[in-house]
């Protein structure tokens, strides 16, 4: 006999994360009589071809509930091993670099500023030429500095992630659903369903977990 289900709202919160492992399609939220929802393939949903990508998919349909049950659980599964680990190490040679281009900045804010000093006291046209090739230099080296920065993970951000999602997971019955979709927006990157298999992709480490 089939088991009894009470029938839950459509929350769609995982909508837009959901892929499907047979075919490659996007997957849907379907009410599913009064049982609940169920998510399926749209490849399996002849009211939006656009979407479909295979004729023949079988992928199986699971339960909404049982699918967010699972992928939450992960979550913050992960949030607890992530912030677990002990910090990894800097990118090799990061700061070294970083330390040099700040440093020939700094030298050549001394040499501008002591070249308009020089040119101020003795109004020396000849010094007009130099003063705009250190600008220039000076230029050059810091949108070199902020773009090797930009290009450098924070070492920290991982972790003040996964903080917020450990925080989200004791507020989690009082959050809003966009509240909550954006917990998930901020690790997540998809999740793959392949019949009974649940892959779930996370931003920062790829396939981490096969639920």
């Amino acid at each position: 006999a089939a088991r009894a289900r009470e029938a839950a709202p459509a929350k769609n919160l995982l909508a837009g994360f959901l892929y499907c492992g047979v075919c490659g399609a996007k997957m849907r939220y379907q009410k599913w009589g009064r049982a609940g929802y169920k998510i399926y393939c749209y490849s399996q949903d002849r009211g939006k071809p656009h979407l479909s990508r295979s004729d023949h998919c079988d992928n199986g349909k699971i339960w909404a509930d049982e699918l967010e049950d699972t992928v939450l659980c992960d979550v913050f599964a992960m949030s607890s091993r992530r912030l677990g680990e002990e910090a990894g190490p800097e990118p090799s040679g990061a700061r070294g670099l970083d330390g040099l281009l700040e440093k020939q900045a700094e030298r050549l804010e001394r040499k501008l500023r002591n070249l308009y000093h020089l040119y101020g006291d003795s109004g020396d046209d000849t010094l007009i030429e130099t003063i705009t090739e250190t600008r220039r230099e000076l230029n050059e080296t810091r949108g070199r500095l902020e773009s090797f920065r930009s290009g450098v993970p924070d070492p920290g951000r991982e972790e003040r992630l996964w903080r917020e999602v450990r925080t989200a997971k004791d507020a989690w019955a009082y959050l809003t659903l966009g509240e909550k979709r954006a917990v998930l927006r901020s690790c997540l990157e998809k999740i793959v369903v392949t019949y009974d298999k649940v892959d779930i992709y996370y931003k920062s480490a790829g396939k981490a977990s096969d639920a």
